[in-house]
């Protein structure tokens, strides 16, 4: 009798024998149908789960296989999808993307975070005193506003009346100091004219009216 060792469904007559004996195919194999005398195998980017398969199945999105005789597909890891059947591998997601396990598409980074690596698993919130820029990289705050450390708000804040911030990239903003005035938040502050008075943070000098007098700190009350 011949050697069947890779044929999972056979139909052979033995010898000087009527007798007929058929043998499921195994898993990663399948039959052409009745009458065969042995089993095909699944080819890369396909697979069969049971035995006496007729037809190989291609793997779902978000899985591959890359050889033959596959019995399954394995699903992509996290930092790689595809969106196609059949497929023999998973592509990388680019940065500004990420993907969980088994996953069929890379997402992009949603509003407010970044990935500024190919592969990525999450997407992270950038550093105090950075903004998103796009979907993979982060820009300063510009002057005029901040963003504190460990801030759950992942813009910039404008900095607050009275307050001044002339560099970017800051994690705060500086109150006015007495003496002086700030009507832009973005610029250094302005000194108080001869003729006026400045309490600490001011946006416009107070000039001395029926209504207001010095104090002797030289502060308008």
């Amino acid at each position: 009798m011949p050697d069947y060792s890779d044929v999972q469904l056979y139909l052979f007559s033995l010898s000087h024998s009527a007798t007929v004996n058929c043998t499921l195919c195994s898993k990663g194999h399948y039959t052409d149908g009745p009458g065969s005398t042995k089993c095909g195998e699944c080819q890369e980017g396909t697979y069969t789960n049971t035995n006496g398969s007729i037809v190989c199945k291609p793997c779902p999105p978000g899985s591959f296989c890359n050889e033959t005789k596959c019995s399954h597909c394995t699903g992509c890891q996290a930092g790689s999808a595809q969106p196609k059947p059949g497929s023999t591998d998973c592509a990388i997601c680019a940065a500004g993307t990420f993907s969980v396990v088994n996953a069929s598409n890379c997402t992009t980074c949603p509003s407010g975070r970044i990935c500024n690596i190919s592969e990525c698993t999450e997407c992270y919130t950038c550093p105090a005193g950075m903004e998103r820029f796009t979907s993979y990289s982060c820009q300063n705050c510009p002057a005029g506003t901040y963003r504190p450390v460990d801030s759950n708000d992942p813009d910039c804040k404008e900095c607050k009346k009275g307050d001044y911030q002339d560099e970017s990239g800051q994690t705060s903003c500086v109150q006015c100091p007495a003496n002086n005035y700030c009507p832009n938040p973005s610029s250094a502050p302005k000194p108080c004219p001869e003729d006026a008075r400045c309490n600490s943070g001011s946006t416009s000098p107070k000039f001395c009216g029926s209504l207001l007098h010095w104090n002797e700190d030289k502060t308008v009350s």
